[in-house]
């Protein structure tokens, strides 16, 4: 009997329960989704247990939030889709997550062939887990214990559900945190002790792909010259060794300067994780790399735009940040250095600045970071 994974509706879904990352939405936005491998998910796993040591003939495993209608996770056995059997699981599983008691017994027909169904509630912070199992009358004289069964049934899922909850609190952690340092404009990348590369965020997979200053080299990260390569992997292998720094209230963090082929050389620090493992994919150093010759326009436009610089006063600024003199700031904007004065003139009155070097300190020190792809909007 094939197995159906199914996905909450509408992105619905309990953060504690359904991991976004175990289901695959069809491209109808139905709820249901086949998946080959049942040993990739840990719930189909243990529904088929369930189903082995209770004899069962159909589980499925469901989410219920404020609203009425379940969110099937799992089906497996009799309770093909739209049959009078899913539609009975599902009401059963309807009225158990209502109740206050951990099983319920929704049906019961003594016929041969007649089903009984017996609900495990798990309640948790934001909704109620339920796992239903039909168990079939075989034959005349069959007799079916629910409340034994019943029991079996809860003690076999209710730490598995825990357990499930946990992880999916930590994966969507997980998610939060990769999300975050994949909105980064700054490359950053995650090593083990042998400076094997265990995460790469957008930014870093930019730069590496640009080839120029650092690079892959298969799973290590590396720089472009030999040089290079050598203090860099000297740093990584210092600082996940847990080098003691000369100052012991202060974590060390080396610099590693890359040279490119044209242009200023990255920079990357390489930072401890204090608390690593020593396996391959144990985190014990984080990257970070720098680009001084980032294009600033989009990182300055929003605070230009806080003190309603115009658009030839925003380019000025962005070019005086970028380390420009006003004299080549003039030439580069082709026009006089008498009006690039003037228009510097009003860009101090509107950032209540007095001095260059001021101004710049203000600019960069407002720049707003977002990743290479995003585009920062001041509302």
């Amino acid at each position: 009997m094939a197995t159906r994974l199914h996905v909450a509706q509408q992105d619905r879904h309990s953060p504690n329960i359904i991991l976004l990352s175990e289901f695959r939405r069809t491209e109808t936005g139905a709820d249901r989704g086949d998946i080959g491998d049942d040993g990739y998910e840990p719930l189909a796993e243990m529904m088929h247990e369930v189903a082995h040591e209770l004899a069962t003939d159909g589980v499925m495993a469901a989410w219920h939030d404020a609203d009425d209608q379940p969110r099937v996770m799992f089906v497996s056995g009799t309770g093909e889709p739209g049959s009078s059997a899913e539609r009975d699981m599902i009401a059963a599983a309807k009225v158990a997550a209502i109740q206050q008691t951990p099983i319920c017994h929704a049906r019961e027909n003594d016929e041969p062939g007649g089903s009984t169904m017996v609900t495990a509630r798990i309640p948790a912070s934001d909704g109620v887990a339920t796992v239903t199992i039909a168990v079939r009358l075989h034959g005349e004289g069959t007799y079916i214990d629910t409340r034994d069964i019943g029991a079996r049934l809860i003690a076999m899922v209710k730490p598995f559900f825990r357990l499930w909850s946990l992880r999916s609190r930590a994966m969507a952690r997980i998610q939060g945190l990769t999300s975050a340092i994949n909105s980064s404009d700054v490359g950053t990348v995650l090593v083990n002790g042998h400076g094997e590369l265990v995460f790469v965020n957008a930014a870093a997979e930019l730069m590496l792909a640009r080839n120029d200053g650092i690079r892959r080299a298969g799973s290590m990260l590396s720089a472009t010259r030999l040089a290079d390569t050598m203090r860099l992997q000297a740093a990584i292998e210092h600082v996940s060794s847990g080098g003691t720094p000369r100052d012991a209230s202060v974590a060390e963090a080396p610099v590693v300067a890359l040279q490119r082929k044209a242009g200023r050389p990255l920079l990357a620090v390489i930072l401890p994780n204090a608390a690593h493992g020593t396996g391959d994919d144990d985190v014990a150093a984080v990257v970070r790399i720098f680009d001084p010759d980032r294009d600033l326009d989009a990182l300055l436009s929003p605070v230009c735009k806080l003190y309603a610089l115009s658009p030839v006063e925003t380019r000025l600024a962005c070019l005086l940040a970028g380390s420009l003199s006003l004299t080549d700031a003039a030439v580069r904007m082709r026009v006089q250095e008498q009006t690039a004065r003037s228009y510097l003139k009003q860009i101090f009155l509107k950032t209540d600045t007095n001095r260059q070097a001021e101004l710049v300190a203000l600019l960069l020190k407002s720049a707003v970071r977002a990743a290479p792809n995003s585009r920062a909007t001041l509302i």
